[in-house]
């Protein structure tokens, strides 16, 4: 199969795949010299090595992974975007029944940034938080925005079911969250974020959705707010 371009793997509704099965898969169609699109439906818990075989196929452009639960640090997130530098669609949808022991953070996004230079669309579960690097000397007190490097070509961004834990935004880091993604996102990329219709009766929850809404709604409103209005008695 050398000549095979576009490749679609549906395991929805049989036995949840082991790692070791996706590894010796993913070496195949690592080992595969002219695919461009990889679409894989199976309900796994994977590690980011099990993976990294898909890592050397540099001519992928859709690399799509659903209900599958990939643990992964910052580094391996933009190891991701070094390897593949044709990729404009990843999306790695985590199952909500398998959550990933480790996710990235806001350090993965902006570094994805630098180099997924043709991404368009972009699904992935994060921890919205920044911790220091290995090379970082002690924790940082602030994050200067005018270093972070923009997405070129991200048209869409969906970071993941927020009532996993490692998702949960704390109202602490809110103001972080908005201005990082303002910063790093293309104005007019649309953000969603998992919610559901039903009563959240978890108050960690609930003031997560509430924090994550405010982030949709001041990314949604970047570049277009020019009146504000003013309460009706003109208190001060």
């Amino acid at each position: 199969m050398p000549s095979l371009r576009i490749l679609e793997i549906d395991g929805e509704g049989a036995r949840t795949v082991t790692s070791a099965e996706c590894l010796r898969l993913f070496e195949l169609i690592g080992a595969l010299p002219q695919i461009t699109e990889l679409y894989f439906y199976a309900e796994a818990n994977l590690g980011f090595n099990d993976i990294r075989p898909l890592l050397q196929v540099e001519t992928l452009t859709h690399l799509e992974l659903w209900n599958v639960s990939v643990s992964m640090t910052d580094a391996e997130l933009s190891s991701i975007g070094r390897s593949l530098p044709c990729l404009e669609s990843l999306e790695l949808d985590a199952c909500p029944n398998r959550v990933p022991d480790t996710v990235p953070t806001l350090r993965g996004l902006i570094d994805l940034a630098k180099h997924a230079l043709k991404l368009q669309r972009l699904t992935i579960l994060i921890s919205p938080v920044f911790r220091p690097s290995d090379t970082d000397d002690g924790a940082l007190d602030a994050l200067k925005l005018d270093t972070l490097t923009r997405f070129q070509c991200l048209e869409f961004l969906d970071i993941g079911k927020f009532r996993i834990g490692q998702s949960r935004l704390d109202p602490k880091w809110s103001s972080v969250v908005v201005c990082v993604l303002g910063h790093i996102l293309p104005l007019g990329c649309t953000f969603e974020f998992w919610k559901t219709e039903r009563p959240v009766r978890d108050e960690v929850v609930h003031r997560s959705d509430e924090e994550w809404g405010k982030v949709a709604f001041a990314l949604d409103h970047r570049g277009r707010v020019v009146e504000v209005p003013l309460p009706e008695d003109g208190s001060l």
